[in-house]
């Protein structure tokens, strides 16, 4: 899961990574895993690549080198909401906003075109207003589902209503979970998993001075502060806090 994944400057990965997880060391440190350096990069540019693209009713192929004529007889289909501008034959569209950190999002089109949103499962609902604020309309979308807008626009305003979720562990005898007696909780609010980071420490443990190019090390990260913190899950709430 990114950004716990990487390293801070980016010249290291884990091999692995789980949510709730205390340390790491060993196999499973930071260090330049080749396979994973190679990868790593590919799930969030190609999740970007699919956020924004067309659909047809036809057998058509859909390419980024489409003509007019099939933009306008295609239906924009939004599938991620983090700020971004796609370039679609002569539609530009722009999704801006602070998502993931903030419930809203702002779609704009320099054409009129047929819009179709991916409303997520981490959503309870949303509330999809669209037109200039002169001439709105407003609907409410299921969660886990495409939500058609009903007529062609330019302009959207998506507000997703987002409720904490609490997920109980189980007990476990499994290796690194016998800590966590009567099971540990965790926290979701929308696409976020949210985290106490404790007190750490690392130590870094240069691994072959052969690679000159590379910083070829391998870095532990241990707790040194108190992690077993008792939650009260029906006192949680969300406050957004403003930068």
């Amino acid at each position: 899961a990114l950004p716990a994944a990487l390293f801070d400057d980016v010249t290291a990965n884990v091999y692995h990574h789980a949510g709730n997880q205390l340390y790491c060391s060993g196999e499973y440190a930071y260090s330049l895993y080749f396979c994973c350096s190679a990868n790593v990069h590919q799930g969030w540019p190609k999740f970007m690549l699919s956020a924004v693209h067309l659909t047809h009713s036809s057998t058509q192929s859909i390419t980024s080198t489409i003509s007019k004529t099939a933009v306008n007889n295609a239906t924009v289909v939004i599938s991620g909401y983090s700020p971004s501008v796609t370039t679609l034959a002569d539609t530009v569209i722009t999704i801006s906003g602070n998502y993931p950190f903030t419930d809203n999002v702002t779609i704009s089109l320099s054409t009129v075109q047929s819009v179709r949103l991916r409303i997520p499962c981490f959503s309870d609902s949303a509330r999809v207003e669209v037109g200039a604020a002169s001439q709105r309309s407003s609907y409410t979308a299921s969660s886990c589902a495409f939500f058609d807008v009903p007529t062609p626009t330019n302009f959207i305003t998506v507000s997703f209503n987002n409720n904490i979720r609490i997920y109980q562990w189980k007990n476990s005898t499994l290796d690194g979970q016998q800590q966590i007696a009567g099971g540990g909780l965790e926290v979701h609010r929308g696409p976020l998993l949210f985290a106490l980071r404790p007190d750490s420490t690392m130590k870094e443990t240069i691994i072959d001075q052969n690679f000159s190019r590379f910083k070829t090390r391998e870095i532990s990260v241990s707790n040194t502060s108190k992690w077993n913190y008792a939650l009260n899950a029906s006192s949680l709430k969300f406050e957004t806090m403003h930068r």
